[in-house]
């Protein structure tokens, strides 16, 4: 029963909050939800697009918390402003408001005046607990509206979340912050509020799901419609069908329901547009009204009324007529940065194409002709959501409302698209003509300028599919062009050759004769000649450094190769071009295969690749894709067969004696094909709706399907008989996968659902998986483990009991797919944000990376023999990778920059260790690259720096604060000396370990020595250096110790006494660099030489009464960050900045460039024995270089077998007469 309310006296609100006390004040399941989460104490935060009512419930939240008696602290940050303000002013602003509702008992401006000293973010940290120890309030609740305006402060505000998140974790340790709640609101995601990816990330809280209005909602504003119009719920019915119950468009077409008293311009009811009656049937069903047809009015037509007045009010000149604005808002959500604006629009577009074609749901999305997107929380899709114009409904991204798809129709989408892109009109065509017609691609000047618009820019597939077409197209135009040159130097030859008998004595006076001018011109000719060889020889090295530096590493080894090829053939030019392009070629061909981890490469699917499998004998793959074809290769790259299907393959499956191929398609139905002939053998309708996942049991007997009908199902693999249907999930089922034992199935769905059965179709367990969608799930091969992949972006390992291993968070996007090693030992996972990512199993340690594809990857598996991992992407392409490097392990997953690698030296128990160390953290490995151990919490400031005691198993670490700590590996025990209260960049012990000297940026020398009761003492400190002190080392020996500084100098200190007790305070040798700091520095094993590296690209080498021996430039203008000597003195190892390792002889001469880095190399150690090399990074990896196979190594040979499978089946654009020695190729 609706109580009516005078028209006059209802106001509905029409843009910013609404009063809690309004009748227009709609109650929600958010409202229950934040008021308990915030009574319990949870931290909260309400995260949603604009004008959703996050400030109305933050309004009626306080209200009610207040009524309770809780003190509440509301900061509006638009308030404070985010332009010309300064970060001092900034906090001063929140704790202003902080403070306006409490009594507080002291004068909050000389409160902040007094604690000035503090940092802004730590002073209001104090604030915060002065509040809380004054007792002026037992419960207090702060709540944070316009969180997203931080994101436009030019001053980092990561402390301020630090601080709330600090806030959290001291509830555990005090009892005085158990009342204190925050609540966040805001239009972001909790991941963009710490912007520094190397803090801990904003990961507390409890997520308030703020949905627009339900019908059983909104009552209490069809009491405003009273009187007004006929029939009030009925209109509400039709304003909720059209704004699918979003809070500012109800609350304004109510409004202009209740000014518009004209009741006759919706008595006719003849003229409703038929069209308008489909578009709203099949438009959010899910607002249905069940008595829609139950209280039919000839008078009177809800729906025709508010068909009108949108039409007429909203959508007619929408631009005009929107005030308050609020579409324009979208528009502007979804244009804003035009580098970014194409990759939404084309999602968006995607999402409107994909409803267009779809049955609305429950429908299974298989049955569209153009599929509904998925969920995967990637960027693009989380700016959707925020700008409001598209929401998350059962696992895929939906147009929010009716009125949002009339306004941002295709027509609209297109246009903008059109105005983004300077190619739009020939793209257009080029997609009308089904990709077919190339005379619609860019070449020449146009295409060079949309290349260059293209950088720095988010695209499309679509664009980079056009535009490598253009590209593919333009460089078949140039082969053809040189092929066509080609032919008519050969006939003109050829002629000339015809004629040349008749014609030699008449041309032989005539080439006396002009035998001067034809040297001339054939110098100018050659010269010519020579100029474009080495032109090509340049562009060749520059394509290969720019497809390694975007991930295209197989297309880098080729071109560095081609490079090479193409230099040898060079004649005739100068020594030092020659000498350049040597060493240029040289340099590009090292890094490419130093970096090499793709091994082959085939376009496989045109529209898209979406699953491969490795046959068991690991002889062929499988790949499926959305040109509805299934395609065997083999494991070289080759094409066997292509299984034609009538409708979208999503997966595949070998027998487990190789000898059949299973295939799913979404039209329900399933194939069996002979592997060998690639005849089909049987073919059958296995579900009413699409296939999704299939799988074949060891034993061959049975296989198993997940659709989205709901259900998984169980057949025989022999007959094709039903054995048992699998019931209970909610939605569709994504994958499915046997147990090793044939005799269990595991079942995942888009619903968060992971069930595991029985064969016989019980249910034994469910797992509390969470309620994102879970896209994949198998068994390890052992059978003991579960391994799940989730739209959060999480990995998942479960006991097969259901009992929670571990959790990884280490994708950037959901997780699509996994694949288990046949050991077990090893894990991959495919993400959609692009990369595969390999695991160890035991620990779930990250061992490697793999970047390259272009789009979301959706398969992967392993071969047999584990040393090839093949992955699948919408980007169409089958890239096989190797899971092993040949010249370095690479130690992932450090936290931050790997400042220090050292080795345990051979008299120390910790031998054959080694460590690195970042800002958090100590870390001891095997020279294989597993783990040992791990030290944390070593200080309260950043780590810089490490030594290794020489005889015991001990460290000290040195950190920002000026504090060493020293570490008993064994028993953990720890000590900490302080000796000054700035950074420490370098310690080292002696090598009896007696002393332990520190050095940084104090720019005194601080010695300490060991006493007998096993602590240390200072025994000096004493002023070393001008500028700060990069690094010290104690000479093997033990007869001085070295300091390098930025102050362009080496000095080398000497003992006072021949008991060494004391060192001289006056330096016994300085050596001087060139004016450029010096940051590393090294003691050959001998102790008469000493190497340093300095930030002009220079190392020089002296002896130890100061004499200078050398002086060695580095290749390019990259400054050095450390410099290494091998044990036996032949090597010099050399970091530099530009992510290189240069390895030379003592002399001088380059013997090879070290390339495995992404950013500045930061410490560099030979191992003891010098078979390995350890070198870390600020790319956050560290490296365990052979160094036994770098020395060893022809790379030319290397590098040609490496890639020996892509030129004999894909790369025919490749010609390379110098791989022909190596490779039988014929070309």
């Amino acid at each position: 029963m609706i109580n009516p309310a005078s028209p006059s006296d209802f106001v509905y609100q029409v843009g910013g909050s609404v009063p809690p006390r309004s009748q227009a004040y709609v109650k929600r399941q958010a409202d229950d939800y934040l008021l308990q989460a915030l009574l319990a104490g949870e931290f909260c935060y309400v995260f949603n697009a604009r004008q959703m009512g996050k400030s109305s419930l933050r309004l009626r939240t306080m209200m009610q918390l207040q009524q309770q008696g809780i003190s509440c602290a509301a900061i509006d940050l638009t308030a404070i402003g985010s332009q010309k303000i300064e970060i001092e002013q900034w906090y001063a602003a929140i704790a202003a408001m902080l403070s306006k509702p409490l009594p507080l008992p002291f004068d909050l401006r000389s409160w902040w005046k007094e604690y000035a000293y503090l940092p802004p973010a730590a002073r209001l940290g104090e604030f915060i607990d002065a509040i809380l120890r004054s007792g002026i309030t037992n419960r207090l609740v702060i709540l944070i509206d316009e969180i997203d305006t931080i994101l436009n402060l030019k001053f980092p505000t990561d402390d301020f979340f630090a601080l709330i998140r600090t806030c959290y974790n001291r509830r555990a340790e005090l009892d005085l912050y158990q009342g204190l709640t925050f609540a966040l609101f805001g239009v972001t995601t909790p991941g963009e509020l710490i912007s520094d990816k190397s803090r801990t990330p904003f990961n507390i809280g409890q997520a308030i799901q703020l949905t627009g209005f339900q019908h059983s909602e909104v009552s209490s504003l069809a009491a405003g419609l009273v009187n007004v119009v006929p029939q009030p719920e009925r209109v509400l019915w039709e304003i909720l069908r059209w704004t699918n119950g979003q809070p500012f468009l109800v609350q304004k077409i109510c409004a202009l329901v209740l000014r518009s008293r004209q009741l006759s311009a919706a008595m006719p009811t003849a003229a409703v547009d038929q069209t308008t009656d489909r578009a709203a049937d099949r438009t959010d069903d899910r607002v249905a009204d069940p008595s829609a047809e139950a209280n039919p009015s000839a008078q009177f037509s809800p729906r025709a009324f508010v068909d009108r007045l949108i039409q007429s009010q909203i959508l007619n000149h929408w631009e005009a007529s929107d005030e308050p604005e609020h579409l324009k808002t979208i528009r502007d959500r979804l244009l804003y940065d035009e580098r970014s604006a194409g990759r939404r629009l084309m999602l968006y577009r995607q999402i409107c194409r994909a409803e267009l074609s779809a049955d609305p749901p429950p429908h299974p999305p298989g049955q569209a002709t153009v599929p509904l997107v998925q969920s995967d929380g990637s960027a693009a899709q989380t700016e959707l959501l925020l700008a409001g114009i598209v929401e998350k409904r059962d696992g895929y991204l939906r147009v929010k409302c009716r009125i949002y798809r009339e306004v941002f129709n295709l027509a609209w989408v297109d246009r903008q698209l059109d105005d983004l892109r300077p190619y739009a009109i020939w793209l257009n065509a080029w997609v009308e003509s089904n990709y077919r017609d190339v005379s619609y691609l860019l070449r020449g000047n146009p295409l060079r300028e949309a290349l260059d618009w293209m950088q720095k820019r988010s695209l499309d597939d679509l664009d980079y599919r056009y535009l490598a077409a253009s590209q593919e197209l333009e460089q078949l135009e140039i082969q053809r062009q040189l092929e066509l040159d080609r032919l008519r130097e050969a006939e003109a030859r050829l002629e000339i050759e015809q004629r040349s008998v008749q014609r030699q004595r008449q041309l032989l006076v005539a080439l006396s004769i002009t035998l001067a001018a034809s040297l001339v011109s054939g110098g100018i000719t050659l010269y010519a000649y020579q100029q474009a060889a080495i032109s090509d020889v340049r562009s060749t090295i520059a394509a290969s450094r720019g497809s390694f530096a975007s991930d295209q590493r197989l297309d880098a080894l080729l071109q560095a190769l081609q490079a090479r090829d193409r230099f040898q053939q060079l004649r005739l030019v100068p020594a030092p071009t020659r000498q350049e392009l040597k060493q240029r070629t040289q340099s590009v061909l090292e890094q490419a295969v130093y970096g090499e981890n793709e091994k082959n490469q085939r376009f496989a699917h045109p529209g898209g690749a979406l699953a491969a499998e490795f046959s068991p004998d690991g002889q062929s793959i499988v790949t499926t894709g959305t040109d509805r074809t299934a395609k065997v290769w083999r494991s070289n790259g080759s094409l066997v067969h292509t299984l034609e299907h009538s409708s979208l393959v999503y997966d595949a499956t070998f027998s487990p004696d190789n000898q059949k191929l299973l295939t799913a398609s979404l039209d329900g139905n399933l194939h069996i094909w002979d592997r060998n002939s690639g005849r089909l053998l049987k073919k059958f309708t296995a579900h009413q709706g699409g296939i999704w996942s299939v799988d074949w049991s060891q034993d061959g007997q049975w296989i198993v399907s997940g659709s989205s009908d709901l259900t998984a199902k169980i057949w025989s693999a022999t007959t094709g008989n039903l054995k048992t249907t699998l019931r209970g999930h909610k939605s569709t089922v994504w994958s499915v996968a046997f147990h090793p034992n044939s005799q269990r199935v595991i079942s995942t769905g888009i619903d968060g659902q992971m069930i595991l059965w029985s064969i016989a179709g019980q249910r034994q367990r469910q797992f509390n998986a969470g309620a994102s969608a879970v896209w994949d799930a198998i068994f390890s091969p052992d059978g003991n483990l579960i391994l799940s992949a989730h739209a959060d972006n999480q990995l998942r390992l479960w006991r097969a009991d259901g009992t929670p291993v571990r959790t990884i968070l280490r994708h950037e996007a959901a997780v699509i797919n996994v694949a288990f090693s046949a050991d077990g030992q090893r894990f991959a996972s495919a993400s959609a944000d692009r990369t595969v990512r390999l695991w160890e199993t035991a620990t779930g340690r990250l061992l490697r990376i793999y970047p390259g594809h272009a789009a979301t990857i959706r398969g992967l598996s392993f071969n047999r023999d584990g040393k090839t991992l093949a992955s699948v992407s919408e980007d169409g392409f089958l890239r096989f990778w190797a899971t092993e490097n040949a010249f370095f392990e690479q130690l992932q997953d450090h936290p931050t920059t790997v400042w220090r690698v050292n080795y345990a030296a051979k008299s120390s128990p910790l031998w054959p260790q080694m460590t690195t160390i970042t800002a958090s953290d100590v870390r001891f490995w095997q020279r294989n690259g597993r783990p040992v151990r791990e030290f944390t919490n070593l200080s309260e400031g950043e780590l810089y720096s490490l030594a290794l005691h020489p005889t015991q198993p001990q460290f000290v670490a040195g950190d920002a604060n000026g504090k060493l700590t020293w570490v008993d590996v064994t028993t953990d025990r720890r000590q900490s000396m302080t000796g000054s209260q700035s950074p420490i960049h370098g310690v080292a012990f002696s090598p009896d370990g007696r002393y332990l000297a520190a050095v940084g940026d104090d720019l005194h020398f601080n010695l300490w020595r060991h006493e007998n009761n096993g602590r240390y003492v200072q025994l000096q400190r004493f002023p070393a250096h001008k500028a700060r002190i990069w690094d010290v080392a104690f000479s093997p020996d033990g007869s001085y110790v070295a300091t390098s500084s930025t102050d362009s100098t080496v000095k080398l200190w000497t003992w006072a006494d021949r008991a060494r007790s004391r060192l001289q305070e006056q330096p016994a040798q300085v050596l001087k660099g060139t004016g450029s700091g010096i940051w590393g520095l090294a003691i050959r094993a001998d102790s008469e030489q000493i190497a340093a590296a300095s930030r002009n690209q220079e190392v020089r080498i002296w002896n130890r009464r100061g004499e200078l021996l050398r002086q060695i430039p580095t290749q390019g203008d990259s400054g050095l960050t450390r410099v290494a000597w091998s044990p036996d003195g032949q090597l010099l190892a050399i970091a530099k900045n530009n992510s290189a390792i240069e390895l030379r002889s003592p002399e001088g001469k380059l013997i090879t460039t070290l390339s495995g880095h992404s950013s500045i190399v930061s410490s560099v150690s030979f191992s003891p024995d010098g078979q390995q090399l350890a070198s870390g990074s600020e790319d956050r990896t560290a490296a365990l270089w052979n160094l036994s196979q770098v020395r060893s190594l022809n790379f030319v040979e290397y590098g040609c077998r490496w890639v020996a499978d892509r030129l004999q089946h894909g790369a025919q654009d490749f010609d390379l007469p110098l791989c022909r020695p190596y490779l039988d190729i014929e070309k």
